[in-house]
């Protein structure tokens, strides 16, 4: 749970703000704060704000709303 709400508080928006959505519909990739080796590549859905994101490391991080 830790790491999730690490790797989450770096990506951009938010899905419960329905009013102001500019960060749905993006992606992108960071350096993975949890693991400090690999890169989270997220995408947020321009539908309803869910995150899709997975660090490229083996085992270390990935979730999906």
């Amino acid at each position: 749970m830790a790491r999730m709400l690490v790797v989450l508080a770096q990506i951009p928006g938010s899905s419960r703000d329905k009013k102001n959505k500019p960060e749905w519909g993006k992606s992108g990739e960071f350096d993975c704060p949890a693991c400090k080796e690999g890169k989270v590549r997220w995408s947020r859905a321009s539908v309803n704000g869910h995150v899709r994101a997975a660090c490229t490391t083996p085992d270390c991080f990935g979730v999906m709303e």
